[in-house]
């Protein structure tokens, strides 16, 4: 310590005084090394833990000083380290967001106003807590927001593009910020109102990381344990009222506007997880009956693209969904309809087929079944969706439980129709073909009936030899 004149005495603790000897690799003497510096630093911050903040602080300030003065995406790659070890809370706190309080002109705008963080913390940051964002990024998101809607800041000059970059930028990192706890339930309205303002607007590119953000966000709220105090009670009830509220305006938003970003349907399935069962049979109900309809009334071809975006939300909301007594009959009726279509509904038919298949109780696959087998004729474009529901079908059968004899007759009439679709051009469609085979396979030999299957094989083999 001393040959590097340091006072051995300054650091009471040993890891103290490794941060004294890390913190002299930064000095001027060291400007030829940074690589070597650099890897120095950087295997130090991926070996920290929270409890290292306090005493690597000025560490941490004193290296990004130095951003200036090392290679750029070297000093990016070590601070990263540091922000995926620990998060970037530490660095929000050291260098807190002022990209409205700098002048843009100021010659040292990104120094001052810490606007290098955008890039730096879209790239490095691991999924973090939905409370960072809040505090830290979405106060300056709404100011600038605010600054662009107002005109405080002159329209179509390069300070207002410059700020509605940064203004993107903020909402990039949202579906990074999403961890979600029940601690955070008390900020769900505040998110809720949000999204749903922010989809009013007319900017698809910002739309669609809050879309992403919110469906990550609705992933980890799907995971919280159901308490029955009354405070959750309310904030369940209270979020389901929300997302009655959003989901039709999502739902409408997709159909209508043909710049819509392409990640609202996922967002719509996972609303459809929160909202309420009567919501969903009434929007599901609706669609579905329209599209019947103008299937009955030759009205389809003139309403095809409508309809086939309908049929999208079908297929998006009908996992969420109990699919009990009218909602499941419909559902059949609707099967019936569109299985023997040459439209693009065919393959939207089959994918809802797919879904139900794996949400239905055993007892209702030999009817399922039994429809697979009285609509066989299927468009190019809807074969590896009807493969899907034959692999479907035969994961949901439980071997062990099922008569040898049911099995047996569903695989002799599938079989054909897998195997030639191992000689399809399409890809997707052969994939899928030969991954059912594979898992066909297992599960006769799981069973102890692989000889079985293999004389099935052969047998279809010599008929299409003849």
């Amino acid at each position: 310590m001393s040959s590097l004149g340091l006072d051995e005495n300054k650091g009471p603790t040993n890891f103290q005084k490794i941060v004294i000897v890390i913190s002299h690799f930064l000095s001027s003497r060291y400007d030829k090394a940074h690589a070597h510096v650099c890897g120095i630093i950087g295997a130090f911050f991926e070996h920290l833990e929270n409890s290292c903040e306090k005493d690597t602080r000025d560490l941490v300030c004193e290296f990004v000083s130095k951003r200036q003065d090392i290679p750029h995406d070297l000093w990016q790659q070590t601070l990263g380290k540091y922000i995926q070890k620990l998060g970037p809370q530490n660095i929000l706190q050291y260098f807190p967001l002022a990209l409205l309080e700098v002048d843009l002109n100021d010659e040292d705008y990104e120094e001052k106003s810490h606007s290098w963080l955008l890039p730096l913390l879209n790239r490095f940051t691991k999924v973090t807590s939905i409370k960072l964002f809040f505090d830290h990024l979405l106060p300056v998101a709404q100011k600038i927001r605010q600054g662009l809607d107002e005109k405080r800041v002159r329209p179509n000059t390069e300070a207002a593009r410059l700020y509605e970059v940064m203004y993107i930028q903020i909402w990039e990192l949202f579906p990074k910020f999403c961890r979600f706890t029940k601690e955070d339930i008390h900020i769900t309205g505040e998110l809720f109102t949000i999204t749903t303002e922010m989809a009013k607007q007319a900017n698809s590119q910002t739309l669609k990381y809050v879309f992403k953000g919110l469906e990550n966000i609705i992933g980890y709220i799907l995971k919280l344990p159901r308490f029955s105090n009354q405070e959750m009670i309310r904030w369940n009830n209270s979020i389901q009222e929300q997302a009655n509220k959003l989901s039709p305006m999502l739902c409408k938003t997709y159909i209508m506007d043909p710049n819509a970003p392409k990640n609202i349907l996922n967002l719509i399935r996972a609303l459809a997880f929160i909202c309420t069962k009567d919501y969903l049979d009434r929007i599901y109900t609706k669609n579905m009956e329209k599209i019947i309809h103008d299937k009955e009334t030759d009205k389809l071809k003139g309403n095809m693209l409508i309809r086939t975006k309908e049929t999208n939300l079908l297929v998006n909301i009908v996992e969420a969904m109990e699919l009990q007594d009218k909602v499941y009959d419909l559902t059949i009726q609707f099967l019936r309809t569109f299985m023997n279509d040459t439209t693009i509904l065919q393959k939207k038919a089959y994918k809802i087929l797919s879904i139900v298949m794996g949400k239905v109780h055993p007892s209702f696959l030999l009817n399922l079944f039994a429809l697979m087998q009285e609509f066989k004729n299927t468009s190019q474009h809807a074969k590896s969706t009807r493969l899907l529901c034959i692999e479907t079908l035969f994961e949901k059968i439980n071997f062990n439980e099922q008569a040898v004899e049911d099995i047996l007759v569903m695989v002799q009439e599938f079989l054909p129709e897998i195997l030639l679709s191992m000689k399809e051009t399409n890809h997707k469609t052969r994939k899928t073909a030969t991954d059912l085979i594979d898992s066909l396979v297992k599960k006769f030999t799981d069973k102890g009936m692989v000889e079985d299957f293999i004389s099935l094989v052969w047998l279809l083999c010599d008929f299409f030899l003849l």
